[in-house]
């Protein structure tokens, strides 16, 4: 297994965790079980199908289980909040919080008005993130096809001073805005440990997405009966806890024609 495992890390291949079963192959005596099939799978792969799991189905008169390669987007529902370190590199956001800072009045106790101030500053950074700092990558095409037409017409004729500085203007909106991106892959990935400004996007991907294969529940075992899709799973994690934490009900002392003050 030592030098299986070793050829699957030096031909750079992931081996995705199996959902449904621990084992693909069972001798008939039943003692002894083994995983012996799966996929495995390329980075280039996994960048175009991200969503990918590896189920074990199950098995009748063949002592091995079939598995099922499958692409699923799970929704589980809204996501929290995340404030991206490359957020502060642009002079737009800290206005941005200044604004929705002094613009939210609410009244009450100073806890709830630090609360809706809060809630108040990040959707109003959510919105401006949708706005203008998703479409890094739009940035970037439209700027490269802007200098390839300043290119082509240098070839057939003298750029003027105008055309000069747009093309300026269009290398550093590209280096920004791919300073952006690589930040932004650098925090969801957790590589802290990485020099800045080393662009290596791809392999932040591969790290975000190998992290979220990990983190997902894909199915749970809840009393003997296991569980698959988001619903399934919520119900019953909920019924667990419910169980968890019912009470038996009893008669409790009272203090009744005590005189407390």
């Amino acid at each position: 297994m030592r030098e299986f495992n070793c050829f699957i890390h030096t031909a750079e291949l992931i081996d995705l965790p199996l959902v449904g079963r621990k084992f693909t192959w069972y001798n008939s005596n039943g003692q002894q079980m083994s995983r012996l099939d799966r996929f495995l799978l390329s980075n280039e792969w996994i960048l175009n199908w991200k969503d990918v799991k590896q189920w074990g189905l199950k098995r009748t008169v063949s002592d091995h289980c079939p598995i099922l390669l499958k692409s699923e987007k799970v929704d589980w529902g809204p996501k929290p909040f995340k404030f991206f370190n490359a957020w502060m590199d642009q002079p737009r956001c800290i206005e941005i919080i200044r604004n929705a800072w002094k613009s939210c009045e609410v009244k009450g106790g100073y806890g709830l008005r630090f609360k809706e101030r809060l809630k108040f500053t990040k959707n109003a950074l959510k919105i401006w993130n949708g706005s203008s700092m998703t479409n890094v990558d739009k940035k970037i095409m439209e700027a490269e096809k802007e200098i390839e037409e300043i290119d082509k017409k240098g070839e057939n004729s003298l750029l003027t001073h105008i055309d000069i500085e747009r093309r300026r203007g269009c290398f550093i909106d590209i280096w920004n805005n791919l300073k952006i991106k690589e930040n932004m892959w650098q925090q969801k990935s957790r590589k802290m440990w990485l020099k800045e400004r080393d662009a290596n996007a791809k392999f932040f991907h591969r790290s975000v997405n190998g992290r979220r294969r990990r983190n997902e529940i894909c199915s749970i075992m809840i009393e003997g009966k296991q569980l698959t899709g988001v619903s399934e799973i919520k119900e019953g994690v909920a019924e667990y806890f419910q169980k968890l934490f019912i009470e038996d009900v009893w008669q409790r002392p009272k203090l009744d024609g005590m005189g407390f003050k």
